[in-house]
């Protein structure tokens, strides 16, 4: 028997009915999910190198010229023009704020920010979204950031200052 929103609202009312909805999720809070989960998660495990082997890279061309529009959106010519800006830009939020001070995950974001959009800017055709809410079968939560290329997502869930 279904039931409509207008009749629902008829019987509720006649029978002063209560209701108690316990809800059971096996989903877990990102941060609750350990380094190994997450690559188990992945199915990369077997594959992951451990934290100490330098990431291969590279190597960045200081004099290679940005495409035309952000060129003229930013006034930057080539890429090491936005490396130079993100230092300076590192210093002036050391200079007004020492990182040690405020280690809490806002004033990480402070500095990480400026790195990460950088990176998404020479990389090309990546959009970076800050605070973003993910809810799915594993795992759920608000992550720090989500670089989306294509199809594919690179997630931050946490910044520190070691």
């Amino acid at each position: 028997m279904v039931i409509d929103a207008e009749a629902w609202e008829i019987l509720r009312s006649k029978l002063s009915l209560e209701f108690a909805v316990n809800v059971v999720s096996v989903r877990v809070p990102f941060t609750k999910v350990t380094k190994e989960d997450g690559l188990r998660l992945l199915d990369v495990l077997s594959i992951s190198k451990p934290d100490d082997d330098p990431f291969p890279g590279e190597d960045f061309e200081d004099g290679a010229h940005l495409p035309a529009a952000v060129q003229q959106c930013t006034g930057f010519n080539v890429a090491g023009d936005i490396v130079r800006h993100v230092g300076k830009e590192l210093a002036v939020r050391c200079f007004v704020g020492h990182p040690r001070e405020n280690p809490k995950e806002a004033g990480c974001r402070e500095l990480i920010s400026p790195v990460l959009a950088a990176a998404a800017l020479l990389a090309g055709e990546v959009q970076m979204h800050a605070e973003y809410s993910v809810a799915g079968v594993e795992a759920h939560g608000t992550v720090d950031w989500v670089m989306n290329f294509k199809d594919f997502s690179v997630v931050v869930v946490e910044v520190s200052i070691i």
